[in-house]
């Protein structure tokens, strides 16, 4: 039978190969390209000749895969139907699915085709004539007579390696002499001492002994994209069940009083904030403009009422009735929001539908509106004040990576608010830092359109003031976020019975804002401005990045629960630990009888040790101590008034001195914390390129005991002046992301967002609260010379600075 080149280029054999890149992508070497081009323009003998050599010699599985399919399809091509066979059947017991489909449609062919007589040799086509044959590359391995390399070669020093990439995508540090692509099909961990070790080398042990000396990077690939389950990745879920029938957890007392109470306060305290925030643009303003009558004119004017502040009232009571209207056109026109039907909503998640029509009907309120959002990240969030203006979003990363249940307990939990009736003044919240937080992005994309250093000065500086103002602005809500969240997850496992599916949408949650963090190499602006809305922030879904299997994952989150001050770390975050949450729903499921998802141990208590509190938070008890300070010398002063002392009568009821001298005391408590908090970096007391599941396991319980380390990685962050202030950089390693603070000394060159996407050595003190970080000492850039953080430097100047405002509000009676 004469094999028609037609039909051989519609084979199963030719049609896998040309996807074959999908799955399998070796090392550049210097043989497998030759033999694949000279297999497509049908020198079938050279092509056998180099790829018979990559099999002998590739020591990375997935090259070997790839030279050995050519090598089924080459022999086809030229008739050895025998050898063909001897290689497919064996990898029809590989562990790829797909892998193993392709063999068996192509064992199958090809015996069908041995199993025909052979046509006359004047049937047969002519050959192609071949170019001579390229010699095999030499190898000292003893090959098979059919030229098939086993995929499970013996124990040796030559055994192929196999590198295991983390969940997520995490990329590895790669040695220049020995650049390994991973396998999607198999992982295994490569033995230590050999090529593929994926560790850089320690610090030379010459130079001083009381400096660590940064070493170059290593040449960095990152892992092809997969499109894997988790489940393949290392995350085989324990798929815990829900209750088919069970008692709902009753609230708390005094929720509904608790629930108020803490509204009121949020409220008070935004009024507050933002009153104070005017009252320092008109002080700011009054001294400008002082300053400038005082050069030219000689004259100055006097300190203008502040009365009319209090117009904020109102001005906020305007926005809150307008915020779901704004945040809309906010989701529409710059995140490019659209509507989701009902039906649409039913087609990815069924009982989501269900849920939100149950609880609908039962409270018998209008169905909120369903917004899609066109982002690969799966959040879900939910705004309004009025039945009719409330709305649920979901992103389309959520309705393609959630499971039904996963998604379906995302939106009880979103409904949730609006029963508690905290969506309404969390709404007003989110809508007032957007606004400033638009002004800081918009500017700095218009500042780096413009690249002009005159022209694009005051989009530079609106960008600073709009960047801090947001950051100002997220603190009365904070309190509110956490508290909020709380009731949510009760209300959710309670809506669903079905706590374990939560557990899992949580999880997964957090590991899809890493992983698209991750794929856009900086975080993006939407997770970043909507972070008080969503279930989960984008900050602690870092710290499970390096997560690579499930029972790493609990181990980090171990750390959480039995940390003793994690409810005080977490109290300058949006959301309440991720380890309590999981522990509350573990404990919903065992009191419903249902096996948990998460395995966490019991929780420690939370307590807060007076020696912890003056290490961590000594600034803010230099604080209120120099205030008792005044208080004691007010007392002095009512005293001296009681006796007549004209000299002392003054400090009675002097609110400079209260000013002064609690700036003072904050001023103090910085000084007293530089040296402790910023240890010398050794050689002796820095690990060198940790994986960062062992640094947060073992990380000490108060972020102010920082740990000396240095790792290698790829920089990520945004780019241009919307990354000036240095606030969105991070540290791609070999097992994960991990969050770095750096502060540009005084008179230093070069800042790290200019080189984003380069491979770096971060030296610097880990340490981990809430989130973990790297507060940066030494940043080197491969080929370039090192950048030097200045965070003592700056931690000292400020204490200077604050302890000489104290003392000028003092002298110059300002209060």
């Amino acid at each position: 039978m004469t094999h028609s080149p037609d039909a051989s280029d519609r084979s199963p054999v030719n049609q896998f190969f040309q996807s074959a890149d999908d799955d399998l992508v070796p090392p550049p070497t210097a043989s497998l390209p030759t033999g694949l081009a000279a297999l497509k323009q049908g020198h079938y003998k050279k092509a056998i000749a180099h790829l018979e050599a990559v099999c002998q010699s590739a020591l990375d599985e997935a090259t070997h895969l790839k030279a050995q399919m050519g090598l089924i399809k080459a022999y086809e091509k030229t008739g050895d139907l025998k050898l063909a066979i001897a290689l497919c059947k064996p990898l029809c017991q590989h562990s790829s699915e797909r892998i193993k489909q392709w063999s068996q449609q192509a064992l199958s062919q090809l015996e069908l085709r041995a199993a025909q007589p052979s046509p006359p040799p004047q049937a047969k086509a002519a050959p192609v004539p071949d170019p001579p044959a390229a010699s095999p590359a030499p190898s000292d391995q003893v090959t098979d007579p059919t030229g098939f390399v086993p995929l499970t070669a013996p124990s040796s020093a030559t055994q192929r390696q196999r590198v295991e990439w983390p969940a997520g995508g995490a990329t590895q540090l790669q040695s220049p002499s020995t650049q390994l692509q991973p396998s999607h099909d198999q992982e295994a961990e490569p033995p230590a001492d050999s090529p593929a070790s994926l560790t850089p080398p320690s610090p030379p042990e010459s130079g001083p002994p009381d400096e660590i000396t940064a070493q170059p990077p290593m040449v960095f690939e990152p892992p092809p994209e997969s499109d894997r389950s988790p489940e393949e990745h290392g995350f085989t879920w324990r798929n815990g069940g829900r209750a088919q029938k069970w008692n709902a957890l009753l609230p708390d007392k005094g929720q509904l009083v608790e629930t108020w109470m803490i509204q009121g306060l949020t409220a008070i305290a935004l009024v507050l904030v933002l009153r104070g925030l005017l009252q320092g643009i008109v002080i700011i303003a009054h001294s400008l403009r002082n300053l400038v009558t005082t050069l030219l004119y000689q004259q100055q004017y006097g300190f203008p009422s502040t009365g009319f502040l209090w117009w904020v009232v109102p001005m906020v009571l305007l926005l809150w009735a307008i915020a779901p209207w704004v945040m809309t056109g906010l989701l529409r026109w710059i995140y490019g929001a659209r509507s989701l039907s009902n039906e649409q909503l039913e087609q990815s998640s069924p009982e989501s539908l269900r849920v939100l029509k149950r609880l609908c009907n039962r409270e018998r309120c209008p169905r909120p509106h369903l917004l899609r959002l066109p982002a690969t990240a799966p959040i879900t969030f939910a705004y309004g004040h009025l039945p009719y203006t409330h709305h649920v979003v979901i992103s389309q990363g959520a309705l393609e990576q959630f499971a039904d249940e996963e998604l379906a307990s995302l939106i009880a939990s979103d409904m949730a608010h609006r029963l508690h009736h905290t969506t309404s003044l969390m709404t007003l919240l989110a809508i007032i830092i957007q606004l400033p937080y638009l002004l800081y992005w918009k500017c700095a994309v218009w500042s780096d359109r413009l690249a002009i250093p005159v022209v694009n000065l005051p989009f530079v500086v609106l960008s600073f003031i709009g960047y801090g103002v947001y950051r100002l602005l997220r603190y009365p809500a904070l309190w509110l976020s956490r508290y909020r969240i709380q009731l949510s997850d009760r209300m959710a496992a309670n809506e669903t019975g079905n706590p374990n599916a939560l557990s899992r949408a949580l999880l997964n949650m957090s590991l899809g804002m890493a992983e698209d963090i991750q794929r856009q190499a900086h975080t993006p602006y939407l997770l970043e401005s909507m972070d008080l809305l969503m279930p989960i922030s984008y900050r602690s879904a870092l710290s499970l990045s390096g997560a690579s299997n499930l029972s790493t994952l609990e181990a980090i989150l171990t750390w959480e629960v039995q940390n003793p001050h994690r409810r005080w770390l977490s109290i300058n975050n949006t959301h309440p630990p991720l380890s309590d949450r999981l522990l509350f729903l573990s404990r919903c499921a065992q009191r419903w009888q249902l096996s948990p998802e998460c395995s966490l141990p019991s929780p420690v208590a939370p307590t807060l040790k007076l020696s912890a509190l003056l290490q961590q938070a000594a600034p803010f008890v230099g604080l209120p101590i120099g205030i008792i300070l005044a208080a004691a010398l007010w007392v002095l002063g009512l005293v001296a008034d009681w006796m007549r002392w004209d000299p002392l009568m003054w400090l009675w009821g002097d609110r400079p001195l209260m000013y002064g001298l609690g700036c003072i005391g904050c001023a103090i408590g910085l000084i007293l914390r530089v040296n402790p908090m910023f240890p010398d970096i050794t050689r002796q007391n820095s690990a060198i390129n940790p994986p960062l599941p062992d640094l947060l396991t073992t990380a000490p319980p108060l972020p102010f005991n920082g740990h000396p380390v240095q790792l290698y990685g790829k920089l990520l962050g945004r780019r241009g002046w919307g990354n000036a202030c240095e606030q969105d950089l991070l540290l791609q390693t070999e097992s994960g992301l991990i969050k770095l603070h750096y502060l540009s000394p005084l008179g230093a060159t070069g800042s790290p967002h200019r080189s984003i996407q380069t491979i770096v050595t971060i030296t610097g003190w880990f340490r981990r609260g809430a989130t973990p970080w790297i507060d940066v000492d030494r940043l080197q850039i491969q080929g370039r010379s090192s950048i030097k953080s200045g965070h003592p430097i700056w931690s000292t100047l400020a204490a200077f600075a604050i302890a000489f405002l104290g003392i000028w509000i003092i002298v110059r009676g300002i209060g």
